[in-house]
């Protein structure tokens, strides 16, 4: 059994993903506020809705 194939590291990877899309989607929230947002307007807080169920 190769190592991709363990189930073990399908469920890690899996969860990686997870943290790394939520991650990803943080990063690019924080940098359209800073960049586009001008200081003052309503709505600079960060906001981050994750799916229920989880």
């Amino acid at each position: 059994m190769e190592l991709a194939e363990s189930p073990e590291v399908k469920e890690i990877l899996e969860k990686y993903r997870e943290i790394w899309a939520l991650k990803h989607a943080l990063s690019l929230m924080v940098w359209d506020m800073w960049t586009y947002i001008p200081e003052g307007a309503s709505g600079r807080e960060v906001r981050l809705e994750l799916p229920s169920g989880r």
